[in-house]
């Protein structure tokens, strides 16, 4: 049998935990919006047309913001097509997914989703096709309480109060070649501090956050960062970047071969990518701190992640279509390990990652057929579980334990691993993920943190690595409880099952 062991200590923080690490992204493509959590007629359908079976799952899983409406679709969009009577909205092409935009789910439309799933607002301006004047009058819209021409406007639609909407992404992935008006890092760089300035002499409390790259499989990663940095860094307060674990890797041909698909090894080990994009963006901050001479700190915001399964199960959309329906993608038990390990990597640089959205919501998290019950895929369920345990701080990790051959990323640890601290209910949670075929006795050494120690909760899922939730099965992979942690002077012993995520919570007293 394999060891492992973990030393945590409530004096060594790290950082403090940001609620807005869980949010999530939605963005109209496909059943998404229509047919997914807007669709009129529905039995469900509330008196805004939105889907309260979906409703009640998405506060289930406790969603903290939602980042809206893109993703590449905002390069094109107008907000103004999205207010007002729906039957005067215009219906639009979305030149970046080929559908028909109907607009019925709106900005407003939006705002009311947020309020039923009590979740916080993060809105995305568009800087494809339009700039600086589409911020200042969405803005005003948006956030000022009356009297001017779009405060008053919004008054009109049914709407008194201001939205004070806090936070706004300032494009999406304009590094990106397939995005509406691509811009270099300088042309980027340059609308990007215009448009900070103008929406900062409206309010300058407004949190702000800048595209970085979309990846680091692309050749201008992280250049792209480094100069946008350089142009915005005292104007903006995130950066924001973006991560996609494809099974399939979908990465940039080697010598022209496309490289196969990660075998299950790999793919577990595939996050500690996300962990070196992290620390290499932190670094270009830094980096740009000290050439501006700035007291300022950018934070990341990980507003786009998720893994991406190697699947048929999804057909070509029908273009200029309106919420099709293309087939749900079946998310097994060695995806949501990989999921896991991906949500830790943020968890774990809480420090200077402060929010986070995983991409995207339907159908990833919660799978919505039309004509049928949602349910919860196999990765919202480490989701759910790290917005219920992962508060207060995350603490510092010294762990020992043996490495594997993961092929691809050469030798990993067996055992991925964060703790948090939540002083305010005396509670230690370790997060725990076992990328082994056997095994593991995990201890963690909590001495340091005085008094005694009790295992209150050990929650695992584990199982066969290619099983998963589907419409025939929808509970095939959930996640059970086990009792059979010990505890001795402030040392916890558990047995992690091969190829499993773990939430060991301890109450101290």
């Amino acid at each position: 049998m394999k060891k492992a062991k973990m030393v945590a200590c409530k004096e060594f923080v790290k950082g403090s935990i940001d609620r807005r690490l869980f949010g999530t992204f939605l963005e109209n493509i496909g059943s998404m919006i229509y047919n997914g959590i807007y669709q009129p007629g529905h039995p469900t359908a509330d008196e805004n047309d939105f889907r309260q079976d979906v409703i009640k799952l998405a506060k289930q899983i406790g969603i903290t913001c939602v980042r809206f409406p893109g993703g590449n679709y905002i390069s094109g969009y107008n907000w103004e097509d999205t207010i007002g009577p729906k039957d005067q909205r215009p219906t639009r092409l979305d030149l970046a997914w080929q559908s028909l935009e109907p607009n019925t789910f709106g900005l407003n439309e939006y705002i009311q989703w947020l309020e039923k799933v009590e979740a916080e607002p993060i809105l995305t301006i568009n800087l494809g096709t339009r700039g600086a004047d589409e911020a200042r009058n969405i803005l005003e819209y948006c956030n000022f309480p009356g009297g001017s021409y779009y405060s008053d406007l919004r008054r009109s639609h049914g709407f008194e109060k201001p939205h004070n909407i806090r936070t706004w992404c300032l494009g999406n992935e304009m590094d990106g070649p397939w995005q509406i008006c691509h811009r270099t890092a300088d042309e980027y760089g340059r609308v990007l501090t215009e448009t900070a300035r103008v929406m900062r002499a409206f309010d300058p409390t407004l949190e702000l956050v800048a595209c970085g790259d979309s990846g680091t499989v692309f050749s201008w990663y992280p250049e792209y960062d480094r100069k946008v940095l350089e142009h915005a860094y005292d104007d903006i307060d995130y950066i924001a970047l973006h991560k996609y674990i494809r099974e399939a890797k979908w990465y940039e041909p080697k010598n022209g071969v496309n490289e196969p698909a990660f075998d299950t090894p790999a793919l577990l080990a595939s996050p500690i990518e996300m962990d070196q994009h992290i620390e290499t963006i932190v670094s270009a901050c830094d980096y740009v701190k000290s050439v501006k001479r700035s007291n300022h700190d950018v934070m990341i915001s990980y507003d786009e992640w998720n893994i991406i399964p190697d699947t048929d199960e999804e057909k070509t959309r029908t273009p200029w279509s309106t919420g099709e329906e293309t087939g749900f993608k079946t998310f097994k038990l060695k995806h949501a390990l990989t999921f896991s390990s991906m949500l830790l990597s943020l968890i774990r640089h809480a420090d200077r990652v402060k929010i986070g959205c995983q991409s995207v919501f339907l159908h990833d998290m919660i799978v919505s057929p039309k004509g049928g019950n949602p349910y919860l895929t196999a990765t919202a369920y480490p989701f759910l579980e790290a917005v219920q345990y992962a508060k207060g701080v995350v603490l510092e990790n010294a762990m020992e334990c043996p490495l594997y051959d993961s092929g691809y990323f050469g030798d990993v640890p067996i055992i991925d691993s964060v703790t948090t601290y939540d002083e305010e209910n005396d509670s230690v949670t370790i997060f725990a993920i076992n990328r082994c075929d056997d095994v593991v006795e995990f201890t963690g050494d909590l001495r340091g943190f005085g008094g005694d120690c009790r295992v209150t909760k050990h929650i695992v899922m584990d199982g066969d690595l290619e099983i998963g939730n589907t419409i025939d099965n929808p509970t095939a992979l959930v996640p059970r409880e086990i009792k059979d942690d010990k505890v001795d002077n402030g040392m916890v012993k558990s047995y992690l099952t091969p190829y499993s995520w773990n939430v060991i919570n301890v109450k101290i007293s």
